[in-house]
């Protein structure tokens, strides 16, 4: 079994504000925690296999007071960013 490994992955970049985003991860990826990183944008670091083929992975940013949560809501939450400005997104991830 390889070890496991903590990897830095950009979501959303400070020029693109889409509500949806597919991210290549290693196959099996646990996402650990989402952040706003001054002079980057929305980053998520997750404990991947490095060994393991990249897959798509689906993630959706629904704004505070939206009703447009996608289905996997209940079992996809991954955190809440607050970004500069005031804006507040929570970030959802598709099942595997």
């Amino acid at each position: 079994m390889a070890e496991k490994a903590i990897y830095k992955f950009t979501i959303m970049s400070q020029k693109a504000h889409a509500l949806t985003e597919e991210l290549l991860m290693q196959r099996g990826a646990h996402v650990q925690s989402v952040a706003w990183q001054e002079g980057v944008g929305v980053v998520l670091w997750a404990v991947v296999d490095p060994v393991q083929p990249l897959e798509a992975r689906d993630f959706a940013f629904v704004p505070t007071g939206s009703a447009g949560l996608p289905g996997y809501w209940r079992i996809g939450f991954i955190g809440t960013v607050q970004i500069p400005g005031g804006v507040v997104w929570h970030l959802y991830v598709s099942p595997e």
